[in-house]
């Protein structure tokens, strides 16, 4: 048996037990006492489900949740938006340079000026 089947016939057997000691048999019947007992059962087990389907559903949401941010943020790590940046330029030609055919002496393109004369 499991922990969960134990638990519930322990459940069982303390409110039985507690019943059967608070009820006399004058006011009540076996049959009432059954039933009785099978109520609160009843609203136990109701309880237990209703617990147990919102840890679950809390549970499953927080899982979805964090499965969904991952595969968005891979998405957008994959799909990165390159529209906007510009494209890369291409490299330039290499210049030709052209040679002299003759060697030109250097002259300073300004001359001094005497400010003496």
């Amino acid at each position: 048996m499991g922990e969960s089947n134990l638990s519930r016939i322990a459940l069982v057997c303390a409110i039985a037990l507690i019943s059967a000691s608070c009820l006399t048999r004058e006011e009540y019947s076996p049959e009432e006492i059954d039933r009785l007992i099978q109520v609160e059962v009843d609203r136990r087990v109701a309880e237990y489900i209703a617990v147990r389907t919102t840890f679950c559903a809390e549970t499953l949401l927080s899982e979805a949740t964090r499965r969904l941010d991952s595969m968005q943020l891979e998405e957008a790590r994959t799909r990165r938006d390159t529209l906007l940046q510009p494209a890369k330029p291409e490299r330039p030609e290499k210049p030709t340079f052209r040679t002299l055919s003759e060697d030109i002496p250097l002259v300073p393109l300004l001359q001094p000026k005497d400010t003496l004369k």
